[in-house]
This record gives structure tokens, sequence and C-alpha cells, in this order.
């Protein structure tokens, strides 16, 4: 893809949803109770939905502005910055100054996941909200410009039968992959080891179609800091997301009984994945006492494999001779944030589990210099294996052909 020259693709980007989209896209019936911008007798814009309301922080659209100018204020839903804008094709300028051939966007304030439908009582209304996102996200913002936007869908997580089902239905619609969250426990809904294997309707959905799992940091609302620590905590404990669900998933069984699966760990970075790898191998030596151990210091009774003590086993569906190596190469990646740290990890990891982001419009990202700051990030490589994390990794995860360089403002 030396064609592209210094662009990139982002596989971690945001957008503020416009007002107009739960008015245009949902059925006509629900459409009273769909979300509505309204704004309270203070001045104060919000998302309205089932008498719930809710602000979008300033925040979240900063990117290209000094810090100095950022505002944690209510936003004006109806007159956002420029980088709060619901227009694709606002986006696309931005995208251009960027270097970005295409990008992956999560939602704002349906969240990364969708968790904002999760509460909601009427659950065909929740069904129905879900769906309009995804119709606008698919017909009207990744269509206005074809290759340039990798579509992310939504799913009822609520129910996973209804969420394979909407996930056929949006792969079929164009969707390249499917929002999922960190730790379902947390959101009070079953695990992904679930013994009834809740999960595997939506799981087989994803590799009939395949449509990789993207899974956000911030999408469980798991919290380890203390109630009366300061609010920068908070920012550093989320990064331990990412390892919450890089772990589940590595023990769960689930990437062995669906080998096809992918898991695509946005905003992850990259540093901590090799420590957390070397983790498990050791941990794997040091238990593989319980595979052949027939009683435990308690005197419950152990029998190979399937060792156990009351409703929990030692290793759950992981075979002998597993190594956690080998699976994170056949089924999860992990993605940096252009002008990000931890590249060294690379020399373990290798370079086909790997890809880059922008964060637009996050604090975070280096707007406009986005592909300079990877390019930068990169520099010590070779030019095949830049090329895999700043573009090929995500086309071939994601089987997603970009627009070609031709129509892009390469000079």
């Amino acid at each position: 893809m030396s064609e592209y020259k210094d662009w990139m693709i982002s596989v971690d980007d945001h957008v503020m949803e416009p007002p107009h989209l739960w008015k245009t896209h949902i059925a006509p019936k629900y459409r009273d109770a769909a979300p509505k911008v309204v704004c309270n007798e203070d001045g104060v814009w919000q998302w309205e939905l089932e008498g719930q309301r809710k602000v979008i922080t300033g925040l979240v659209a900063v990117a290209g502005t000094p810090s100095t100018e950022w505002d944690p204020m209510p936003m004006n839903l109806m007159n956002p910055p420029a980088a709060g804008s619901g227009d694709p094709k606002v986006r696309l300028a931005a995208m251009d100054q960027d270097h970005i051939i295409a990008s992956l966007i999560f939602p704002t304030f349906a969240a990364t996941c969708g968790q904002t439908f999760l509460d909601v009582r009427d659950k065909d209304l929740a069904l129905a909200c879900i769906q309009a996102y995804n119709d606008w996200m698919i017909d009207e913002w990744a269509a206005s410009a074809p290759g340039r936007f990798i579509p992310l869908a939504l799913v009822p997580l609520w129910d996973a039968e209804l969420a394979a089902q909407e996930a056929r239905r949006a792969a079929a619609k164009g969707a390249r992959s499917i929002s999922f969250t960190e730790n379902p426990t947390s959101l009070g809904l079953p695990s992904i080891h679930n013994r009834d294997r809740y999960w595997d309707p939506l799981f087989k959905a994803c590799v009939d179609n395949a449509m990789p799992l993207s899974i956000h940091l911030g999408s469980s609302v798991r919290r380890l800091m203390a109630p009366d620590a300061p609010l920068i905590e908070g920012a550093s404990f989320m990064a331990l997301g990412a390892i919450d669900a890089f772990v589940d998933w590595m023990w769960s069984g689930n990437l062995l009984r669906y080998a096809e699966l992918k898991i695509v760990l946005s905003e992850s970075g990259i540093g901590w994945v090799p420590p957390i790898i070397q983790r498990m191998r050791r941990d794997l030596h040091r238990w593989r006492w319980a595979r052949t151990a027939k009683t435990d210091f308690e005197g419950d009774i152990l029998t190979g494999d399937t060792a156990s003590r009351g409703e929990r086993s030692v290793f759950g569906d992981i075979p002998d001779g597993f190594d956690p190596l080998e699976l994170f190469r056949q089924s999860i990646f992990a993605s940096a944030i252009a002008g990000d740290t931890g590249w060294e990890a690379l020399d373990y990891l290798g370079f086909d589990n790997v890809m880059i982001e922008t964060d637009y419009p996050h604090p975070d990202a280096e707007f406009p210099h986005s592909a300079q700051a990877a390019q930068n990030d990169l520099a010590g490589f070779s030019a095949e294996q830049q090329d895999k994390i700043l573009r090929g990794n995500a086309c071939r995860v994601f089987s997603f052909t970009p627009a070609s360089a031709a129509s892009l403002p390469i000079s």
C-alpha cells in the first residue's frame, strides 16, 4: 500500500451524533419517544431519552485547539465546534488535513458499545434506537464517502439472539465490525465465560460475517479508584480496562472455540501486552500440577483438565499445551494512539497484531499531525513493517478496501 505514502488508517475515532439522527432514521412509531436534544431553563443543551437527560462535555471535541481553550462545560449540541460536527463532510476535511485514509467511528451519546440503551425501559424502543444509529452510520455517514469510513455497528447487548440478528442485518448493509464491552458483568450482563454460552449467537454471527468485535477503553463501569481520589486518577485507572478485557478473553476459551473470531482493543496501547503474556505463561507453568492432582489442600476432588473447586474449574476450556502468545497472534489486535510510547513491544509481539489510531476529536488526538506522529513513532522499522501498522492490518482485520489513493489529496 505504498501508494498512500504518509497516510494512515485510524481504528478508533469518535463522533458527536447529530440532533437529526433519531428523527430521520428511526421508525415513525418511535419518533416521539426517541432521543432528542433539549435545552433546559439554564440554557444547557442535553440529550433526553425516557425522561433522563445527559450532557456532552466540551472536552470530547477539542482536537486542534490549544489545551488552554479546552472547556469541560456542557457542549452546545445544536452548534458544536467543528471537531464535534456530525457532518461527515466536515470530518472528511479534518481527515484530509490529518492524512487519515479511513476511520472507524465510535458513538458518544449512545456510548461506545450502546450502553446508553441498556437502561431504557422500553426494549422495543431501545432496539429501534440502536438500529437507527446503525442505519445512520452505514447509510448516511459512511455512504457519504465510500472507502473513507469503516462502519462500526451497535447491537442490543441485553439479548444475545437479538444482538446476533442485528449484527447480521448490519453486516448485510455494510458494517465491518461490532462494538462490544470490556467487561459484560460490570454492565449486569452474563460474562463471556457463561456456561450456557449466552454470547455464542453473537460470536457466530461475527465469524460468519468476518466482523471483529471492537472493544473500546472505558466501555464497562468497573472502577478501582477510591471515591475521594483526584479525578485524574480515573483517567489512569481506565487504562486497566484493556488489560481486564485481554486477560478475560485469553482465558475464556472462546477464541479456541471460534478460532476465526477477532478482538480489536481500541485505545489499548501495546507496551503492557508482553509482560501480561509472559505472566500468563508463568501462571500456566506454576499451575501445571492441577492437570494431574487428585485433591487440593482442602481435600476437594480434582480430576485432570477439569480440576475444580465448587463451580469454578482451574483451566476452564484451556487445553494442555496452550500458548498465550500464539493465541494473541491468532485472535487479538491491540492499537496505539499516534504519538504513543511502548513500541519496543513490537520486538516481542511482531507486526501483524498492532494498529494505529488518532482518537479524534478527543484530547489525546495529535491532530492535525497524527500521520506524522505515527511516522515518527515507527521510524526505526522497515517500510513493510510500517505499512502493516499504519494501513495493512486494519484492511485485513476489518475486510476493508480503502478509497483509492488517486481519490485522496495526496501531494
